[in-house]
């Protein structure tokens, strides 16, 4: 941020009303809670077993938070946290202020060719169906360049999923997800999105 910034017209005035409400605060922390409460939920149902099953390197299941993704707040829930380039894969959900709830799934360079050889695979067909896109960025944690400048495409072919792969040393997929009416049906909606997708990785095979 720049000097001239803090300068801009009213910009002092909108400073000090946000300082005098501990109200806004309060609320912003509770909201902070509610979701790192609600990702520690899912994270009790999803047992060792069935990590293990999707995936056999398996570190368990990992809930953390932030302030400052593009100065917006964030809370993760990280699903196998295998982050090998060449053999891991991860699950994770991200709830992104001012931006939303999203599933990402990192594929390894060997994970993303060895799904690619199988185009018929319940786990490509998966994709396609559920509206997942493929991040075109160098990096599978820009998500600046992912979400907010779009640069992703609609999952289209194995081959050109292998071939990103290759290029880049891995893979990822993310959908956005949609906030449900109530906490339990949102929490509910994400468990069951992350369920499918780690069963149809272990019928396929990538463990």
């Amino acid at each position: 941020m720049g000097k001239l910034e803090f300068q801009e017209e009213g910009f002092w005035e909108e400073c000090l009303q946000i300082m005098a409400d501990p109200g806004l605060f309060v609320k912003i922390n509770r909201s902070k809670k509610c979701f790192i409460h609600m990702f520690s939920e899912i994270s009790n149902q999803l047992s060792e077993y069935k990590l293990e099953k999707w995936h056999s390197i398996s570190r368990g299941t990992k809930v953390s938070q932030g302030n400052s993704l593009q100065l917006c707040p964030y809370q993760v829930l990280d699903v196998v946290r295998d982050f090998n380039p060449h053999s891991g894969l991860n699950i994770r959900a991200l709830n992104w202020w001012g931006r939303g709830i999203y599933l990402f799934l990192f594929l390894g360079k060997e994970t993303a060719i060895n799904f690619s050889k199988s185009p018929k695979s319940l786990f490509f067909n998966h994709l396609q169906n559920r509206g997942f896109h493929l991040a075109l960025t160098d990096s599978p944690w820009d998500y600046q360049a992912i979400v907010d400048e779009g640069q992703a495409k609609l999952v289209d072919t194995p081959e050109e999923a292998s071939e990103f792969a290759i290029l880049h040393g891995h893979i990822q997929v993310f959908k956005r997800l949609p906030y449900k009416k109530d906490l339990m049906s949102t929490q509910s909606d994400i468990f069951q999105e992350i369920v499918d997708l780690g069963n149809v990785i272990g019928d396929n095979g990538f463990r």
